[in-house]
């Protein structure tokens, strides 16, 4: 990629007005929207955008567009992205996250990293075919899929037919509203590295404080955590991929960390302190 502007350097114009490409480290917590707050709070300046967004729980690489350099955003978001991610297996949530309730729960009974590793080699490198999340901004028939998923008048539930996946929509008792069925639209991506770094097994007592526990998973039950490096292209969803590769191993998944390390030739070895920032 190259770029018109030094990366992390602020251009000023003859009025003072800021134009830059900067290169954060998002933290957990937080949203997009409220780094790029920060930054037009920072400069004082409110042009300021970003080049591709990250959930709330998720860390790492972000670029913060300002000024003439918004303009780029669309090139830059069509970028390959670099990701690392820890996949929790043995429990699925509705949004497929560690934001989500839990839905599905199955105790591992023994992991083995060359099978695993080879699942991955053979499976789900090069260009395949993904479902969108359901819980992402793509529309269909004009409503966002996260919209329809957070419909408080319908009990949703995730229905799949061979290759299909369907959303459906069942009104709740009072609701005048008909029942729906809404197809998940499949995507062509491309995989162009992935690598199991790390496979581990773990019990309940080590996952994060909001599984709580309940009628679906208890003291002593026996989970794994795998920690995989992707690199892909745009559009790809590693929330969906945690979940189909916890589908091919036999076992619900989800995503239980995200942190995204290089954009382009843009890495996150490259991000600057936002106190740096003024």
């Amino acid at each position: 990629m190259e770029m018109k502007y030094e990366l992390n350097k602020i251009y000023r114009d003859e009025f003072g007005r800021p134009t830059a490409i900067l290169a954060l480290d998002k933290e957990a917590g937080i949203s997009s929207h409220d780094l790029v707050d920060k930054v037009r709070r920072n400069l004082d300046y409110k042009k300021v955008g970003h080049a591709g967004a990250l959930d709330n729980f998720a860390t790492g690489l972000m670029i913060i567009l300002v000024g003439k350099a918004t303009k780029l955003s669309d090139t830059l978001i069509n970028k390959d992205k670099q990701y690392h991610a820890q996949i929790l297996l043995g429990i699925a949530t509705d949004t497929q996250d560690p934001e989500g309730v839990i839905t599905d729960a199955k105790q591992i009974d023994s992991i083995d990293k060359d099978s695993i590793s080879k699942l991955l080699q053979d499976e789900f490198l090069g260009n395949i075919e993904q479902h969108v999340s359901v819980y992402s901004s793509v529309k269909v028939d004009g409503a966002k899929l996260r919209i329809l998923m957070r419909d408080e008048r319908f009990d949703n539930e995730i229905v799949e037919d061979g290759n299909k996946k369907f959303i459906k929509m069942l009104p709740k008792e009072g609701v005048s509203a008909k029942e729906k069925m809404v197809e998940v639209p499949r995507r062509e991506i491309e995989i162009t590295n992935i690598e199991l770094v790390d496979a581990k097994e773990i019990e309940t007592e080590d996952l994060p404080t909001k599984y709580l526990i309940g009628n679906k998973i208890q003291e002593g039950d026996r989970w794994a955590l795998l920690d995989i490096v992707v690199d892909c292209s745009k559009g790809t969803y590693v929330r969906q991929l945690a979940e189909d590769i916890g589908k091919r191993l036999g076992y619900p998944a989800s995503l239980l960390n995200l942190r995204r390390t290089r954009i382009a030739n843009v890495y996150l070895d490259n991000a600057i302190s936002l106190d740096l920032i003024s």
